[in-house]
């Protein structure tokens, strides 16, 4: 950052730092017109007070690691402005993973690639390596890979390469599609939708010019899919030790966890034909609409905050006991 005031620069620089932490620092692949943005480093922040943010980092080059939803979500909602390259990665990438009930996973992982064309591979392979390597490569690729996995691969089975090791792997991204995993982690909390519209706000300072077909023209959101689903009141509210609680409010579907285990690529996103059709995908208000309606039908009896209605508060971890007392929060409302 360069501007006329050195505390100013010195201030981004080291924020930029603190969100490489936990968001991860985005690295974009390019070949030909392809362009494809791939976070390193991501992961749970694991703060040394907090030993049950426990994190991995992938032990490969190009490592990626886990974390939760609204952590990696706030420390990349100003990338688009550190690196324009970023665009709307991270924007479809989030909206995509509230589900149609307004909730989302907890556990963010890393990105994975799939070959789009498994048929057309083995030609694209015939210039990047030699004889039996073709063969060899293609039988690794035919399951869903990381650029990191990918490079190890090739140092490991002593793979001779035609081209740049990096040139190999961007042009076989090129030929892929990205997969983002994440997983239901535990209960669903209150607020983690809310960055979402910091990374509206943040794309749209730089690409001003795209409101219109970010909101009613890009038809590439999609909704995850969840075995894990919010119990109604009748089953939630209960006696305990004599006084009204709120508890077990969300709790496993096993008829959702088999139709979801029989998927075969992508079983967490939402398909039509009730789940067994296409991968359903929509725009960005049709998402907006339905997390709206969502939201307004979880205000409280006073109409006045949304309610802890799925186990979780929001981000202050010392109010984990207001769902079971029926809290409620106004700053998700606001």
């Amino acid at each position: 950052t360069k501007s006329s005031s050195r505390e100013f620069d010195l201030y981004a620089r080291q924020t930029y730092i603190d969100n490489i932490m936990r968001g991860g620092y985005p690295q974009v692949f390019k070949f030909g017109k392809s362009e494809t943005v791939y976070y390193l480093y991501s992961r749970k922040h694991g703060d040394l007070e907090r030993d049950y943010n426990k994190f991995e980092i992938q032990p490969a080059y190009f490592s990626q690691g886990n974390g939760n939803y609204r952590d990696v979500n706030q420390n990349r909602r100003m990338d688009t402005w550190f690196n324009p390259e970023v665009k709307d990665e991270n924007l479809v990438y989030f909206f995509s993973l509230l589900q149609a009930d307004g909730f989302n996973p907890l556990v963010v992982r890393g990105a994975r690639f799939i070959i789009k064309d498994q048929q057309y591979l083995k030609s694209v392979l015939t210039d990047i390596f030699i004889g039996d390597d073709v063969g060899r490569v293609a039988a690794y690729l035919a399951k869903p890979f990381t650029p990191g996995d990918l490079a190890l691969f090739i140092e490991e089975s002593k793979i001779k390469l035609l081209i740049s090791e990096d040139e190999a792997i961007r042009v076989l991204l090129s030929h892929s599609f990205k997969t983002q995993e994440a997983q239901h982690g535990e209960g669903f909390w209150t607020d983690h939708w809310t960055y979402n519209l910091d990374l509206i706000d943040n794309y749209l300072g730089v690409y001003p010019e795209k409101l219109r077909e970010l909101i009613f023209e890009k038809k590439v959101f999609t909704f995850f899919d969840n075995s894990q689903i919010v119990q109604p009141r009748s089953a939630k509210y209960t006696l305990y030790n004599g006084k009204p609680r709120q508890l077990k409010s969300v709790v496993e579907c096993v008829e959702k966890q088999e139709l979801i285990k029989s998927r075969k690529d992508r079983p967490n996103v939402v398909r039509v034909q009730y789940g067994k059709g296409e991968i359903y995908q929509t725009t960005l208000i049709n998402k907006l609409v339905c997390l709206m309606s969502n939201k307004l039908a979880s205000l409280d009896p006073f109409g006045v905050g949304i309610e802890m209605e799925a186990n979780k508060p929001n981000w202050y971890d010392a109010l984990n006991g207001l769902p079971a007392l029926f809290g409620s929060s106004l700053s998700e409302t606001l």
